[in-house]
């Protein structure tokens, strides 16, 4: 038997039909000129007829079959109950979508994940593990469905997968915000700074941070420690509010106390002074965070001001030459000296 990809999958273009990239980087199915108008001679009987004997249309390539085991993939989702609980692509568009995704999301793995987001398909890690593709003739993306319609995994579907993330705790990747309504809302900056909460969280963490440091906006990197410690203790203390956990609740408000004490921070909002300090003070505290020594241009502030130059050209110079008589150009003679 020959070794390749199934008959049929990745896209196989019907006669008549040519493929054009959409604005998502993804392949989608044309007809050209002639087929639309054949399609529009054939009439009512003829097309009742074909619907009768293939009954199963794809929506994404149009082609018709008789039964939809064997041809489209099987969901859980409530949103395919009217169609016996299975998706309305069929199996060798969704081996083609599975080509194009891992083309645009760099691994097979995200390829699944996606499709199973668009499709409201639960996805299992372990599960996509395990179908790693063995079978030339069979796809991976089938390997995946025909392992996971397991009695185990009966009416589970993408939002099974999101409820059970939310649970486990936070995220750690950042490409996984997308699956969430407040993902849009993350920059990098938040996630890096509160990695390891739910994207809600992050939010909150995110805006109780902002407000301590415009109250303390000269906060030192010893106080920037305690504001993030701050900012966990009240999301700590908000969600002991909304479980009634009086006790919980009192204990972080002590908490939230002392460690605001030792931190030394300002409830009201301080003047940022930072202008009013000399230069040299300023250097100093650019230093710290940027050291000189990082620099490739060594002599890029060596004389920003022109100061050194000045100082070499009007006073080293001519005190050079008055004493050494280094240049004639510039050299005074004594009164009884002639040229």
């Amino acid at each position: 038997m020959p070794r390749g990809r199934p008959k049929g999958s990745g896209g196989t273009k019907a006669k008549g039909t040519f493929t054009k990239l959409n604005k998502s980087g993804l392949k989608e199915l044309k007809f050209d000129e002639e087929t639309v108008k054949k399609l529009r001679e054939i009439n009512a009987s003829d097309n009742e007829i074909r619907m009768l004997e293939t009954p199963y249309q794809c929506t994404c390539c149009g082609r018709r079959f008789k039964k939809q085991q064997g041809n489209f993939m099987h969901s859980e989702s409530v949103l395919h109950n009217g169609n016996n609980h299975y998706v309305t692509v069929c199996k060798s568009c969704v081996d083609s979508l599975l080509d194009q995704y891992t083309a645009l999301l760099g691994s097979q793995d995200a390829a699944i994940k996606r499709i199973c987001m668009k499709f409201d398909i639960y996805f299992s890690e372990s599960t996509c593990e395990q179908s790693v593709k063995k079978d030339e003739n069979t796809s991976r993306i089938s390997n995946y469905i025909s392992k996971l319609n397991l009695q185990q995994n009966a009416g589970k579907t993408y939002d099974t997968y999101l409820s059970e993330i939310s649970e486990q705790g936070g995220i750690d990747s950042y490409d996984d915000l997308d699956n969430y309504n407040d993902g849009s809302r993350i920059s990098k900056v938040m996630f890096e700074r509160w990695q390891g909460n739910t994207p809600e969280d992050i939010i909150f963490l995110e805006e109780h941070y902002k407000m301590l440091k415009r109250t303390n906006p000269n906060a030192d990197n010893n106080q920037e420690i305690f504001i993030k410690q701050l900012c966990i203790i009240q999301l700590m203390q908000v969600k002991a509010q909304k479980k009634s956990d009086i006790a919980a609740f009192e204990k972080c408000i002590k908490m939230y106390r002392e460690t605001f004490k030792q931190a030394g921070l300002q409830t009201v909002q301080e003047e940022d002074t930072s202008v009013q300090n000399p230069l040299g003070v300023n250097a100093e505290i650019i230093s710290q965070y940027t050291p000189e020594e990082f620099y490739k241009d060594k002599k890029l502030y060596e004389d920003y001001d022109g100061l050194g130059e000045y100082f070499a050209t009007h006073v080293e110079r001519p005190l050079e030459n008055l004493m050494f008589h280094a240049n004639k150009v510039y050299e005074i003679g004594d009164a009884n000296e002639t040229e």
